[in-house]
């Protein structure tokens, strides 16, 4: 979709979730399009929502963390994503950008249970070796 649908799009799931704010589904679909539409911190509040109904909606925690870290909230972020991995553990792309974010929050022994995962999902495809080489050096050191 180009960016103007993806507008015409959240203004239309707002309306639904003031209609009934009860469908985790739609307020899915809302904190999407705004996401997608680069409205990060209204992506958040509706992934929020989506969240605190259904705690278990592993995509819906992926995409909060993504929506967290474009604001800078990394620490926040870091959290989702490690929600994320307990619902999606088979997803590469998950435990890659739980990688990204615990060398960003310097939570290396997480950045060796990613990259333990990312091994057994991809094989040798899943060693990024600048990750390896960095969490390798701060746990020497």
């Amino acid at each position: 979709l180009r960016k103007e649908l993806y507008s015409t799009a959240a203004q239309h799931f707002l309306k639904a979730v003031q209609i009934n704010s009860m469908y985790p589904e739609i307020w899915f679909m809302l904190g999407f399009v705004m996401m997608k539409s680069g409205d990060f911190v209204s992506a958040a509040g509706a992934l929020t929502r989506v969240v605190q109904q259904n705690p278990d909606n592993g995509e819906a925690w992926n995409n909060l963390g993504r929506c967290l870290e474009e604001q800078d909230m990394i620490k926040e972020a870091f959290f989702a994503l490690g929600e994320a991995t307990k619902y999606m553990r088979e997803s590469y792309r998950v435990w890659d950008n739980y990688l990204s974010l615990a060398l960003r929050n310097e939570s290396f022994l997480q950045a060796v249970t990613a990259m333990e995962h990312l091994l057994e999902l991809k094989g040798k495809d899943g060693i990024r070796p600048a990750a390896l080489e960095l969490t390798v050096n701060q746990i020497v050191a």
